[in-house]
């Protein structure tokens, strides 16, 4: 239809205009903060406590004098709220996952990890975590890392629907959320109460 090229055009007009708009944002705080991009899509796995992780990390800064770096994580949406709020209740777990990696490259031996930031595409935002914000809610953290990779290793996955999560889950065709039945009983599963509880703030 005529229809759909249309609305390409218009998409495409503003997430151009997002990203040149972000970009100039991004140019603004690197050259305030004394940072120098170092590295992009970096790919690194590391053992940390009794398990592996690994992951690709957006971009790692480092500051002029060499002596810190920063972890930035794109992101496509809008992230707001207090810190805890946004790696707990929003389970936007790349910030603290994403320090512990990069802290394992062997280039960063000697750079002290001083932030990340999750850096919003569409509204040009950067919502900072310190590094010493990380540390005080590390414990907690890890603790429900290590409930989740329970559950998975026990083959259990608990339904917790949402219009942004289910966009990106490559289990779509047999997840039973439009199930009622059965994502009610996984709603007042213990795990899931044990889930909502970590994710307190």
């Amino acid at each position: 239809s005529v229809l759909s090229p249309l609305l390409w055009l218009v998409l495409r007009k503003k997430m151009e205009d997002n990203l040149k708009t972000f970009v100039a944002a991004d140019i603004k705080k690197i050259q305030e903060e004394k940072r120098n991009p170092a590295y992009f899509e970096k790919d690194i796995a590391c053992s940390f406590n009794s398990f592996k992780i690994h992951g690709q990390i957006d971009r790692i800064d480092i500051s002029t004098d060499k002596k810190t770096f920063t972890v930035i994580d794109y992101k496509s949406g809008k992230i707001s709220g207090k810190t805890e709020r946004v790696v707990f209740e929003g389970a936007n777990f790349q910030g603290p996952l994403y320090f512990e990696l990069a802290q394992n490259l062997s280039d960063l031996q000697g750079v002290q990890a001083d932030k990340m930031y999750y850096a919003s595409l569409k509204d040009s935002s950067f919502k900072e975590i310190s590094y010493e914000d990380y540390l005080s809610f590390k414990d907690k953290f890890w603790s429900i890392v290590d409930y989740l990779r329970g559950l998975i290793e026990e083959g259990l996955f608990v339904i917790t629907p949402s219009k942004t999560a289910c966009q990106y889950c490559l289990y779509g065709d047999i997840c039973r959320k439009n199930h009622s039945a059965s994502a009610k009983r996984a709603f007042f599963s213990a795990q899931a109460n044990k889930l909502r509880e970590f994710r307190k703030i």
